[in-house]
């Protein structure tokens, strides 16, 4: 065989903190003692180094080291600033694999179905403050609160306006949508809608159901809030002896409210008007009752019954969109993190030491043990054989699942080396 009198190791592998930048390891070395070796960057990043290179002749190594890594090799070769970019980086990966689910989750409790359910616990909650509780108990003697009616007034006129926008976002009016359309929209796809048969035709009803129920709360709200009330009236003022009321309202010391006063009203006339206080929501005289009771109590129990049916309604369509959802196709993790592989790092250090140490790598399958020979001609004869040859990637050499460095020194190293000149 023809004897050789060059050898060249060449390591080719992606560089994790740029994506897109292939890195290559090019070390040769000459049976005279020459050595070289050199790393290019293919990038046009100006900020970055794009090639390092090193000559040196056999004689000047002093020690060898070299260990079995499964990682990223370009690891090894960080240059100032670039490990806080690698931390960016593995940052923005991060955030990019779990902002889906973010926002998923985020869909969830935003959408216009989750408001309408919102709000109508909001209304149901409002609408039973109506009831008059003294701290300890419900006072059915007295009349029902104003304030939580008229803000019930409002609050279900509000829910009415998002519940027909949940329509709409469950795509319960317009043209129907076949279950394989690829149309991004920020409504649910339509299979997710229509999962099921009955899905579709069960959302449509109950909405246009709940839909009454709103418009419903917004007519008897206002009435429960004024009945049984007591006019704004001051008969004692229209009052010519005590018991007697015949004064005309807005002369003199009677008043019986702005209305009635500009119109000169007989104070007598409006003495039905002027009660004493509210009429209570339940008396044991039926009479003196407001009457509110029965309907506030329809109120309240219809706006449990509708928050129920609400509650039912999301969560089987929320699960169908759960069962319909599929993973982006756009994942930046294989371009930004570099699948781990099995090289050796070879460290060289040389004398005199303030000359430093060289760090290179090379592949996996290259015979470590015949390039340590060449580095350094009295190290042993190679016994190696190809690592990682089967799919449980075991490591060259045993008890190195822990990567330990094997260090061969060089005897000759004491010797003066002549200067390096590559032709």
């Amino acid at each position: 065989m023809e004897e050789r009198s060059e050898w060249i190791y060449s390591h080719i592998y992606p560089d994790a903190r740029r994506p897109g930048v292939v890195i290559t390891e090019r070390l040769v070395l000459r049976d005279r003692g020459l050595c070289r070796w050199s790393r290019f960057l293919d990038t046009n990043d100006l900020k970055g180094v794009k090639a390092q290179g090193e000559v040196w002749r056999r004689e000047a190594v002093k020690t060898v080291r070299f260990s079995t890594k499964l990682g990223d090799p370009s690891r090894d070769f960080s240059l100032f600033g670039e490990r806080q970019a690698v931390k960016n980086r593995a940052l923005f990966v991060w955030l990019w694999e779990v902002a889906p689910v973010l926002m998923a989750w985020l869909s969830f409790a935003l959408n216009p179905l989750s408001l309408t359910l919102y709000m109508t616990s909001g209304l149901l909650a409002v609408i039973w403050h109506a009831f008059p509780w003294d701290g300890s108990r419900y006072v059915m003697s007295k009349a029902a609160t104003v304030e939580p009616l008229i803000g019930a007034t409002v609050l279900s006129a509000l829910t009415f306006m998002v519940s027909l926008v949940a329509s709409w976002w469950l795509r319960l009016g317009g043209q129907h949508v076949a279950k394989d359309d690829v149309y991004s929209s920020v409504r649910p796809h339509a299979a997710a809608i229509s999962r099921w048969h009955w899905q579709r035709p069960a959302n449509a009803i109950f909405f246009g159901l709940f839909a009454l129920w709103c418009i419903f709360l917004c007519i008897v709200c206002p009435v429960l809030a004024v009945q049984g009330r007591s006019m704004p009236c001051e008969a004692g003022g229209c009052e010519s002896m005590p018991g007697v009321v015949d004064g005309t309202c807005g002369v003199g010391s009677c008043s019986c409210g702005a209305w009635a006063d500009m119109h000169c009203a007989q104070a007598a006339s409006l003495s039905p008007y002027c009660l004493a206080a509210d009429a209570p929501l339940c008396s044991e005289d039926s009479s003196k009752a407001s009457g509110a009771h029965g309907v506030l109590l329809l109120t309240a129990s219809g706006s449990a019954a509708s928050l129920l049916l609400l509650f039912l309604s999301w969560c089987v369509n929320h699960l169908a969109i759960i069962l319909a959802w599929k993973k982006g196709e756009t994942d930046p993790s294989p371009a930004l993190k570099a699948d781990h592989v099995p090289y050796h790092k070879i460290t060289v250090t040389f004398e005199p030491p303030h000359r430093g140490s060289l760090v290179f790598t090379v592949g996996a399958d290259e015979d470590v043990a015949e390039l340590t020979r060449l580095l350094l001609p009295e190290a042993p004869a190679s016994t190696w054989s190809l690592p990682y040859g089967n799919t449980d990637l075991e490591p060259l050499w045993r008890g190195d699942e822990d990567p330990q460095e094997a260090l061969l020194l060089n005897p000759s190293t004491q010797e003066a080396p002549e200067d390096v000149q590559w032709d």
